[in-house]
């Protein structure tokens, strides 16, 4: 993710909408890029309520995952922030 690029375009133009359950949309639409756009969109909207100097990334068990993990680990890189990669967690476990 070192090249500059436009978060809101990138997900306006990815395919993937976000609704309750978080992000949605074909496994072939979570590129590096917008997977990246979507941890920065998040992080830019946490930053103007809280102050934190790392993320923590939490992945399931499904074969996307750690490829994602690593796109959003980019980006919190990217911007100054420590990342840490938590073990994996069934489905279940990530959204309680």
């Amino acid at each position: 993710m070192s090249k500059k690029f436009n978060t809101l375009s990138i997900i306006r133009n990815s395919g993937v909408a976000f609704g309750t359950s978080g992000a949605r949309g074909l496994v072939t639409e979570f590129t590096p890029e917008v997977c990246g756009a979507f941890s920065h969109a998040f992080i830019n909207v946490m930053k103007q309520k809280y102050k934190f100097h790392g993320v923590a990334l939490a992945i399931d068990n499904r074969p996307s995952s750690y490829s994602i993990a690593q796109a959003c680990a980019s980006v919190i890189g990217a911007i100054r922030l420590k990342g840490k990669l938590l073990r994996c967690y069934p489905n279940t476990g990530i959204s309680l």
